[in-house]
């Protein structure tokens, strides 16, 4: 991790793998400049739309039990049920999304509902939890997702 890049290394290929775009130039000085550039832009996908997504997938799921617990694996099966697209959107890039939304203090769809990430009993084992490390070193761990309608 090199937030909010993911950076993998390919060495049968020899290249670095940032954010899925295969990266030949594999000189430190020129990783770092590329790292850099990327830090420094505004990222695509912005917090108000992966709630959106979150939000639909979620009520797919939930059907008429909206208000209970979901689990994000639950979530993430259903945003790539599609052939392929684990390799287009891998759990890593979920995770970090998730972060991003976290700590972005978005928290309202569209439709005025609230979400929360209960993570209580879930994380105690690692079955189903996803863990990211912050920039500060601390480790966040993520397992489930609730959305609660407004009042009217």
């Amino acid at each position: 991790m090199v937030f909010p890049s993911i950076l993998r290394i390919l060495p049968s290929e020899r290249v670095v793998k940032i954010n899925r775009k295969k990266v030949q130039a594999v000189r430190p000085s020129r990783l770092v400049k590329t790292l850099k550039a990327i830090q420094s832009r505004k990222p695509k996908a912005t917090p108000e739309i992966l709630l959106e997504v979150l939000h639909r997938t979620y009520r797919l799921i939930v059907g008429n039990e909206y208000g209970k617990t979901v689990t994000l694996a639950s979530i993430y099966d259903a945003l790539t049920l599609l052939p392929g697209s684990t390799a287009n959107y891998d759990q890593t890039d979920f995770v970090r999304d998730l972060f991003l939304l976290d700590r972005s203090g978005v928290t309202r769809t569209k439709s005025g509902a609230t979400y929360s990430l209960p993570a209580s009993t879930g994380t105690k084992g690692a079955k189903g939890t996803y863990s990211f490390v912050a920039p500060d070193g601390e480790t966040v761990s993520y397992y489930g997702i609730r959305f609660n309608e407004v009042p009217a």
